[in-house]
């Protein structure tokens, strides 16, 4: 894992090889769902990632940690739904991407949850 040093805080980006294959690893800073009303709901990020697995085209992994009481919000979505949000990478002045994504699973950490989704970026 590279680690770049920049004004006191440590930026990583990991690079795993899979099969031959690469997954490039980047932190996320905001998170943003569009829920059943069409309305975009900011969720404060306790910690969160995105994976890019370049080993099947434009799919991705993404995992957000948050309180508990924002599970709430994805209960309404099956696992089956696609489920439009919007993500910011890295820095917090990058533009948000689009992504259509499926919850994979919800884990209860203490006070906290663990949501995970697959997805593609939406270039539409």
């Amino acid at each position: 894992m590279k680690n770049q040093k920049r004004s006191g805080k440590v930026k990583s980006r990991g690079v795993w090889p899979l099969g031959g294959s690469l997954l490039k690893t980047f932190k996320l800073v905001s998170f943003y769902l569009v829920d059943k009303k069409g309305e975009v709901v900011s969720i404060p990020l306790i910690d969160a990632l995105i994976i890019n697995k370049e080993y099947e085209i434009n799919t991705w992994i993404i995992e957000i940690f948050v309180e508990k009481k924002y599970q709430e919000l994805f209960k309404d979505f099956s696992a089956e739904e696609k489920i439009p949000v919007y993500t910011v990478i890295t820095k917090k002045d990058n533009e948000p991407a689009p992504f259509i994504v499926q919850i994979i699973s919800q884990k209860e950490i203490g006070d906290n949850v663990s949501i995970l989704f697959e997805g593609k970026l939406d270039r539409t």
